[in-house]
């Protein structure tokens, strides 16, 4: 059942398994479909008060639930889904007319690769047979056919564990193999600045 608690909607008891690229796994005690950073923030506050764990769920790929569920909120992030081509005017000064490109955190990687080569831009081929969101992809520094997310990310929005948002250049994430300084400081990615190339024909 829904209830709405301080200014959010939290879902109780929702079978997590239908979110999931596995299928399999028992329910959330409590669900925020997050749809913008102050449903987050929001969820967030509640879970510091009542003292409840909480867990990141993005698109759901490789993610394995326990039959008996998670007992504490989960924050799910599909919602921040935007998509914004036109950041910037279209083309960053002084990057020899590299594009940025703005998204929210809970979109799915291979429809953001998908949609970069209808714009003609490169940057993104190695993300477009990968599952999962941008926001987990940059968490955890996906990588394959040679690209990783370090490659293109210039910054992500997250939300601090105290519950204030913030910036995070490139060099702030600490990039390694499969590895960002993320891991460790326990930040909820929002959206994500990714500057991509033009593509060019052979």
């Amino acid at each position: 059942m829904g209830q709405y608690l301080e200014g959010m909607t939290l879902l109780e008891n929702v079978p997590l398994a239908p979110l999931t690229t596995f299928r399999i796994g028992g329910p959330a005690r409590w669900y925020c479909p997050a749809r913008s950073a102050e449903d987050v923030a929001d969820a967030l506050a509640f879970a510091r008060k009542q003292g409840l764990p909480w867990f990141v769920l993005g698109r759901g790929s490789n993610v394995l639930v326990a039959d008996r569920g998670y007992h504490g909120i989960v924050l799910h992030l599909a919602g921040l889904e935007t998509l914004d081509w036109t950041a910037a005017g279209g083309t960053a000064p002084g990057t020899d007319g590299r594009r940025l490109v703005r998204c929210g955190a809970g979109l799915a990687i291979a429809a953001l690769a998908s949609s970069a080569a209808e714009q003609g831009l490169a940057g993104l081929e190695f993300a477009g047979g990968l599952p999962g969101s941008v926001g987990g992809a940059a968490f955890m520094n996906a990588r394959a056919y040679g690209g990783e997310m370090a490659d293109i990310v210039q910054s992500v929005d997250v939300l601090t564990p105290a519950g204030e948002l913030a910036r995070r250049s490139r060099e702030d994430l600490g990039y390694a193999y499969k590895h960002s300084a993320l891991m460790e400081s326990g930040e909820i990615i929002l959206g994500l600045e990714l500057l991509l190339t033009p593509a060019h024909d052979d």
